[in-house]
């Protein structure tokens, strides 16, 4: 599949190099624009998979842009540069957010034709698990469970490391569900979760992840490899009377113990009535070892009542939160205070979609323990991510002058 991607960028000569390194990378189709008047023309004219904005951050300007891509038919994902105004960059964000825009992230200028493939690939054919669509309702349960028959859900483990580590070994992997629907697309574990919810397929669904998670973890002792794994858990498993006793049972019948596993929670699909039902549940599960994770804390439908009432030793930053960490001392205050929060409960704290290097170590220096996202890796086999382990143990020993690359120690992960 063709990605078509428009570059906007004033400078001629930064312009024709951008266009001409995305139009060699294979499978691209890349045209250029040298202002936002010119870059509506294009949008007009044709169908584009992603806007690379290369223009210094200008309110009106910009917003004229989000207004134009609004108005597409089929909406293009956005990718931002750094020089120019940084508050006024993350401004842009969060207005192409808050209309249904995906920003894919920003590049530093003076742009890097590589960073820059990888931001516009990165969501796109090469990393299906990102991908994902809001499922139709009309999606029946039971299509869900004929497609796991069938072999077509898929499983893959996205790798994180440490973010105060100079290595970069891989400490832990989230499993993540997928299955490429061939009308709707690529849909994740959320959103097979949701399509479950309330049936008896929800018990198949999860058994299924902790069935791969068992097996991988065999895989994983053969190369020295124990790395934690979490994985969501469909809240309504939670809610129902025998859940404690039901979720050891499973543990058990895939190998599994409760010190290998943190169960992620998705609160926004919570009723909010139901919570204190759930905090009771999850304190039981809590005082047998199991362990739970928030994820994408910090979007709607996570509240600080949420670290209070429920008995979780993690938190998932979620993705909104790291856009702009990098330079934009407003997104360093807020993800400062709920790491120090977070750090008060004797919580570990996970950031998510992290794209580079440079902001892995200001996450570091927030307090923030681990890191996944692309500058970690994508989702991967459990074969693949031992092997990239390997490598990475490998790179590291060299660069230290040890002889003998480290393995990962067995046991959860702690901050």
């Amino acid at each position: 599949m063709t990605i078509n991607v428009l570059v906007i960028d004033s400078r001629a000569c930064q312009r024709a190099h951008t266009q001409a390194a995305l139009n060699q990378a294979g499978d691209m189709y890349c045209e250029a624009a040298e202002d936002v008047d010119d870059a509506l023309k294009h949008l007009e004219a044709g169908s584009w998979d992603v806007v690379v904005c290369a223009l210094p951050a200008c309110e009106h300007g910009n917003t004229n842009l989000i207004d134009a891509i609004i108005g597409c038919g089929e909406r293009p994902d956005l990718v931002l540069t750094t020089h120019g105004d940084p508050i006024l960059l993350t401004n842009t964000m969060r207005l192409a957010q808050a209309h249904g825009i995906r920003v894919r992230g920003y590049a530093v200028d003076p742009i890097s034709p590589n960073v820059l493939l990888g931001l516009v690939i990165s969501q796109g054919t090469s990393a299906p698990c990102s991908q994902a669509r809001a499922p139709s309702p009309r999606i029946p349960a039971e299509e869900v469970a004929a497609a796991l028959a069938r072999g077509e859900i898929q499983v893959r483990f996205l790798p994180q490391s440490a973010c105060r580590a100079h290595d970069q070994e891989i400490i832990a992997a989230e499993a993540r569900l997928s299955w490429h629907h061939p009308l709707h697309g690529w849909l994740d574990m959320r959103d097979l979760v949701r399509l479950v919810t309330g049936t008896e397929h929800a018990c198949v669904l999860f058994h299924h992840s902790l069935r791969r998670i068992g097996e991988a973890m065999v895989l994983w002792r053969q190369y020295d490899f124990h790395p934690a794994v979490s994985c969501i858990v469909p809240l309504c498993l939670l809610n129902r009377s025998d859940s404690p006793e039901g979720l050891e049972t499973a543990l058990n019948r895939y190998g599994l113990h409760a010190r290998d596993i943190t169960f992620e929670l998705d609160l926004p699909d919570l009723d909010p009535n139901g919570l204190q039902a759930l905090a009771a549940r999850l304190l039981l599960l809590r005082q047998q070892g199991v362990e739970f994770s928030i994820r994408n804390y910090g979007a709607t439908g996570t509240t600080l009542a949420n670290l209070i009432d429920l008995p979780v030793s993690e938190i998932k930053l979620a993705s909104d939160l790291i856009n702009g960490i990098g330079f934009d001392p407003l997104v360093q205050r807020v993800v400062s205070g709920i790491v120090a929060l977070a750090k008060a409960l004797d919580m570990r704290v996970v950031a998510t979609s992290v794209q580079r290097r440079s902001d892995v170590e200001m996450l570091a220096t927030l307090g923030c323990d681990f890191a996944e996202g692309p500058v970690v890796g994508g989702p991967c086999a459990p074969d693949a991510l031992a092997r990239l382990n390997q490598d990475r143990t490998r790179q590291d020993a060299a660069a230290s002058g040890s002889l003998h690359p480290h393995s990962i120690s067995q046991g959860r992960r702690s901050p």
